[in-house]
């Protein structure tokens, strides 16, 4: 499993990529913004992606979940602050549930909440493509990740960031690979597998539930239901952005939020244990 720890002083923040995304898009915005806080951030390719291991096909969130429950236990970092996105949401709400000794605050982004029409149809549809593997072709990735993960706005009338997306994406060549595969059918288990509303009342890690304004999948409506019914939950909406482009076109808006957290959390865990030693 390929991971990179940042920095050498700080409280660790363990970032958890989505569905088919490598570590390395966290480097641009949001691992400077960590440094400068004064925390370690963390960068992980998760199981068959990247520089790490792809083992057959499927995967299940729970073994994509002992797979950083194992990086955290193997390398002594535990408790961390988890910031997940998308799938990465999925990791650290189940984390939160299954260890929480190992988290001391969870930042969840554009994958809470309960399951809407739409994205059950779209995982629907997935599911029954899945079995079809390798025959599957890239344009299909290709064009679900930018329908699915840009603002609408932007798909109607921003032609030239369109096309800038669908570069970046078609640089991952062979995208119907066992590891692709394996996180596709990992994300569409949990989505249409799972009810999320009976799990949040049993997370009591400090978390920030973050929701973008276009997002499809997780609409800001959802995730404030479910941070709501945390008891220790907090909520955001980022403004203008889309389940996909959130951490690169809005990261300062993004970054603000889950920086003036992790620095409040950090604070009241110091005051606690201050308190107790007392």
């Amino acid at each position: 499993m390929y991971y990179k720890i940042h920095g050498e002083t700080g409280e660790p923040v363990l970032f958890i990529p989505g569905t088919g995304m490598p570590g390395l898009a966290w480097l641009p915005y949001q691992v400077p913004a960590l440094l400068e806080a004064g925390y370690r951030p963390i960068t992980v390719d998760g199981r068959g992606v990247g520089r790490t291991q792809a083992t057959p096909a499927p995967y299940t969130i729970d073994q994509l979940t002992e797979d950083f429950i194992e990086l955290i236990e193997t390398l002594g970092l535990g408790p961390v602050h988890a910031v997940g996105l998308s799938q990465g949401t999925f990791i650290a709400e189940n984390m939160a549930l299954r260890r929480p000794d190992l988290l001391r605050s969870a930042v969840m982004m554009g994958g809470v909440g309960d399951t809407t029409v739409l994205t059950r149809v779209w995982a629907e549809s997935w599911r029954d493509l899945l079995p079809f593997g390798s025959k599957l072709p890239d344009s299909m990735f290709i064009a679900d990740d930018l329908a699915q993960g840009l603002p609408g706005p932007t798909l109607r009338d921003n032609d030239e960031v369109v096309r800038s997306w669908q570069k970046m994406v078609s640089s991952r060549e062979g995208l119907a690979t066992p590891g692709m595969l394996g996180q596709y059918f990992a994300c569409n288990d949990w989505i249409l597998k799972r009810e999320h509303c009976r799990y949040w009342a049993q997370i009591d890690v400090r978390t920030l539930v973050i929701a973008f304004e276009h997002d499809l999948r997780w609409p800001p409506r959802t995730g404030r239901a479910a941070a709501a019914a945390m008891p220790n939950g907090e909520f955001r909406t980022i403004i203008g952005a889309g389940h996909t482009n959130a951490i690169f076109d809005h990261h300062e808006d993004v970054n603000d939020a889950i920086v003036e957290f992790l620095l409040r959390s950090s604070q009241q865990l110091a005051s606690a244990s201050s308190s107790a030693s007392r």
